[in-house]
């Protein structure tokens, strides 16, 4: 059965000092990005399959902090990508049958 929506919720007595960034790709529709401490997350009619999905946990106090001495590096291409699920093709899955 396919993904067709997510929910992630922060708690605990530290939740307040974090937040979930999430990009997420449903079939047919454009990216959503969401930075909180609670997510939901589905395409346009709620039918449509998850297909591409990053999930990051960010500090919101280091956050803060970096805002005001911010990094000497900035985050390179490939941490920046929204991760995209594939079928397998129909050869690889009958020979891992």
């Amino acid at each position: 059965m396919p993904i067709v929506g997510l929910m992630l919720e922060l708690s605990g007595p530290a939740a307040a000092s974090f937040q979930f960034r999430v990009e997420a790709i449903f079939l047919g529709s454009p990216a959503t990005r969401i930075v909180s401490n609670r997510v939901v997350a589905s395409g346009p009619t709620g039918r449509e399959p998850l297909v591409g999905l990053r999930i990051t946990l960010k500090n919101v106090d280091a956050a803060e902090q970096l805002e005001t001495n911010p990094p000497a590096r900035e985050p390179g291409p490939s941490d920046e990508r929204v991760r995209v699920f594939r079928n397998r093709p129909k050869s690889d899955q009958l020979a891992s049958a």
